[in-house]
């Protein structure tokens, strides 16, 4: 593939280390309890994806009862207060995670927005001529796709052309379900998180090989998603 070389950003060493305590902390434990009944233990999300090059982009799930010896399903939910531009926030990243059995990460999906339930706003990246993120928004969105999700051949070489980031432009999550927690160390943790992404205006966009001289084009992507995380019992 000759595609840009955006370093898949779904940051395999960190959620590793999240996953030791399964969940993260933030630096104060002023946590609240909007629903105390998560719908199930289960933490899992199931997206769909419609735009050019999508080949196998219909329900597409990342689930933890998936874990199996042959794949290890990652999946972390983590809140936190981040000094930004319009003060200090929190916020919540959720992260799932599908590796195969090479032990790469075929699948994964990344999330960041504010605490609480409602409507979240998500923000648009912004990439430069090389196709590199320039730009990270606060609240973003972060699918990362493999060969069999995305083919896209802008020259005519058979060769892939296509970046397997898709960053988001233009994506509105809703929160239905949202619990905080606080665990034995007496730390603010998320318990419980259930939301979707709607069927209408919610795009997604990489980047895409054209030539050596010029710059990348870019291709747009509607996304459609449920998901849930509920702290592990373990």
């Amino acid at each position: 593939m000759k595609a840009l070389s955006i370093l898949k950003p779904f940051n395999t060493l960190t959620l590793c280390v999240c996953l030791l305590v399964f969940v993260s902390c933030s630096s104060n434990d002023d946590g609240n309890s909007e629903n105390s009944n998560p719908s199930s233990t289960n933490s899992q999300i199931t997206y769909s994806l419609n735009g050019t090059g999508i080949i196998n982009g219909t329900n597409i799930t990342i689930s933890s009862e998936e874990d199996t010896e042959d794949t290890f399903i990652l999946i972390s939910g983590h809140v936190y207060f981040e000094d930004t531009a319009l003060g200090t926030e929190k916020l919540v990243t959720l992260g799932y995670g599908y590796i195969g059995p090479s032990g790469d990460i075929q699948r994964s999906v990344e999330l960041t927005f504010s605490a609480g339930t409602g409507s979240k706003v998500l923000g648009e990246f912004q990439t430069g001529s090389t196709g590199l993120i320039t730009y990270q928004p606060t609240e973003y969105m972060i699918v990362s796709v493999d060969e069999e999700d995305l083919f896209y051949d802008s020259d005519g070489d058979m060769d892939d052309d296509a970046g397997h980031n898709l960053l988001s432009k233009n994506v509105v999550v809703t929160i239905t379900e949202y619990e905080e927690t606080t665990n034995d160390l007496g730390i603010l943790t998320l318990a419980h998180i259930k939301g979707s992404i709607g069927g209408s205006g919610n795009q997604l966009f990489s980047n895409y090989f054209t030539s050596p001289t010029t710059d990348p084009g870019e291709l747009f992507y509607n996304i459609t998603a449920n998901f849930e995380y509920n702290i592990s019992e373990d």
